[in-house]
């Protein structure tokens, strides 16, 4: 963090639960920028979205600092502790608990330590995270100064919540090329990107044992979770604002 500090620019925290959309809106961002800055005609690659976008706070990298016409994040998965008062800014992305923990667990089941010690079931799984979900969200949502961008808007209005998040970062907002960047960050064209780059381990890295990019949809849970877990999770979905999503 004290590193952070050393250049001109200012960063913004960028934060969100594991699977609840972080990459998704990194690459939105990030192909915004890049295709004002190059006039880019294809997605980033996740090598190069890390490359241009590499700070992560807690990780043992050296950070070199902003990228030249680019914005400036340090972004985590952390709890918000009182260490990330020294952000004057930050952005939190959230994603309805239930869908987000399915996705957490595909993502938990792939990693090479969890293939040896066999990750529990998808169910188990749901109801054990749900407090830790919870508080970690809670941790983001108490904190008035930060932009919360939710999951389901994103994908419901991807140029409104882009232009909140562009202008949150203090550039102008520019329609046409946040039209061009939300086709280029799409579901599909980002699976294309990782197959034809041999990239589809994504952000799990080359021994990830999975496609990175799932989904994406909107209470998927109902596919994957028994109606008793569902259940289990009414009380959170309710008090977060998804009870639409249960049936």
């Amino acid at each position: 963090m004290a590193k952070i500090k050393k250049f001109d620019e200012e960063p913004t925290l960028f934060a969100g639960y594991i699977k609840s959309g972080n990459t998704w809106l990194r690459f939105l961002i990030f192909n915004y920028f890049n295709i004002k800055a190059c006039n880019a005609t294809e997605t980033l690659t996740y090598r190069e979205l890390n490359k241009i976008q590499h700070e992560s706070l807690g990780d043992p990298i050296e950070p070199s600092g902003p990228q030249p016409g680019f914005p400036y994040l340090a972004r985590t998965h952390r709890h918000y502790s009182s260490v990330f008062d020294r952000f004057s800014k930050g952005i939190h992305i959230y994603r309805n608990p239930l869908d987000t923990l399915v996705s957490a667990y595909h993502f938990s089941k792939n990693q090479p330590e969890s293939k040896q010690n066999s990750i529990a079931n998808v169910d188990h799984f749901v109801k054990t995270n749900l407090v830790h979900w919870e508080l970690h969200t809670r941790s983001y949502l108490d904190q008035n100064h930060l932009l919360h961008v939710r999951y389901e808007d994103l994908q419901k209005d991807p140029i409104g919540e882009l232009k909140k998040v562009i202008e949150y970062l203090g550039y102008t907002f520019e329609p046409k090329i946040a039209v061009k960047s939300i086709e280029l960050s799409s579901f599909k064209s980002i699976k294309e990107m990782g197959r034809e780059k041999n990239q589809k381990y994504g952000n799990g890295g080359p021994q990830y044992g999975a496609e990175f990019t799932r989904k994406g949809i909107i209470g998927s849970f109902h596919q994957e979770l028994e109606r008793s877990t569902i259940r289990f999770g009414f009380k959170t979905m309710n008090a977060f604002g998804y009870k639409s999503l249960l049936k």
